[in-house]
Parts: C-alpha cells; sequence; structure tokens
C-alpha cells in the first residue's frame, strides 16, 4: 500500500513538472487537433505509469520519445482511415443504391 502510495506521488509530481512541455510537444506535431494531442498526452502519462521502473529521474527525454512513438501512431491510423475512406468512396458509382 505504502508502494502504491509513493507510486501515485511519483506520478503526480511527473504530471505537474512535465505535462505542458509533453502537451506543446503533441500540439506542435497534431496542429489543428487538440483532441489527438490530449490523447497523446494521457497515453504518455499512463506508458509512464505502467513503465515506471524504466523512467529515468531526468523523464522529459523519455516523455518526448514516448509522445513521438504515439503521434507517429496517430498519424498512421489517420492516414489509413483516410485511404479507407478514399477507397470506400471511389465504391458508390453512379447509378448505385443509398
Amino acid at each position: 500500500m505504502e508502494q502504491q502510495r509513493r507510486d501515485e506521488a511519483w506520478l503526480e509530481a511527473l504530471f505537474r513538472a512535465h505535462h505542458r512541455a509533453v502537451l506543446a510537444y503533441a500540439v506542435r506535431r497534431l496542429p489543428g487537433d487538440l483532441a489527438d494531442a490530449d490523447d497523446v498526452v494521457a497515453e504518455v502519462f499512463a506508458a509512464a505509469w505502467r513503465h515506471r521502473e524504466r523512467v529515468p529521474d531526468e523523464a522529459l527525454p523519455w516523455l518526448y520519445r514516448t509522445a513521438a512513438h504515439h503521434v507517429q501512431h496517430r498519424r498512421r491510423s489517420t492516414a489509413r482511415r483516410s485511404r479507407l475512406a478514399d477507397r470506400l468512396g471511389g465504391l458508390g458509382g453512379e447509378g448505385s443504391p443509398t
């Protein structure tokens, strides 16, 4: 129980110290989509919690690297959805029932 409280206090301190920097990083890389940037930040700190034993004392570079991975994942997902929408849009030729 005591370890859990220390871990929670660690995560809260990490979040307070670096939330703005990680959010700014995500916003710069996902311009115009604050919701996606917020999701990236949530995923970064969730990863920090899951891997807390591997997060170094100087955590910001680790957080940035983790954010970069999540931003890339978002971009790939968005690109896949866009390609799928384009393909599906091309299937409905003229005269097809709606």
